[in-house]
């Protein structure tokens, strides 16, 4: 009962944020098709919308839960093809099938990020080692007294 109440929350939740977005995505047009009529009805010679757009910003909330049911989905799906041995590309897969997330923008920062959290943590151990080393000399230096 739980489970299958929980699924049904799930569906709403889900049906919801994609109809949010798409209504967003829907205004976000107009709103950018609206801007080229009055540049059209001041007689401008060029339409913004070839430099510049405007547009809403989803609620977050519902893009995560969006976001993480999608992903969560394609996850159970790519664990299936695992168990019947299908090779299949995870991050492809992802990509298709997850496409609310900017990839690229993503890869790039989980590289940024890897290489400054190595960084980091060599910093740390040879500074703990560095402390280390002088809390020893510190102590052997008091036995000497």
């Amino acid at each position: 009962m739980v489970v299958e109440l929980q699924s049904q929350l799930v569906h709403v939740n889900l049906s919801f944020a994609t109809q949010i977005a798409d209504i967003q995505e829907s205004i976000t047009n107009e709103m950018n098709r609206m801007i080229d009529t009055i540049a059209d009805m001041l007689e401008y010679n060029v339409q913004p919308s070839q430099f510049v757009t405007v547009g809403l910003v989803p609620p977050v909330v519902l893009m995560l839960q969006l976001i993480e049911m999608t992903a969560g989905s394609a996850n159970n799906i790519l664990g299936v093809f695992q168990s019947l041995q299908l090779p299949v590309d995870p991050i492809g897969f992802l990509k298709k099938y997850v496409p609310y997330l900017e990839w690229d923008e993503l890869e790039k920062k989980a590289k940024s990020y890897s290489v400054e959290h190595d960084a980091e943590t060599e910093f740390k151990s040879k500074s703990d080692a560095r402390l280390q080393a002088e809390v020893m000399a510190t102590q052997q230096g008091q036995r000497g007294f």
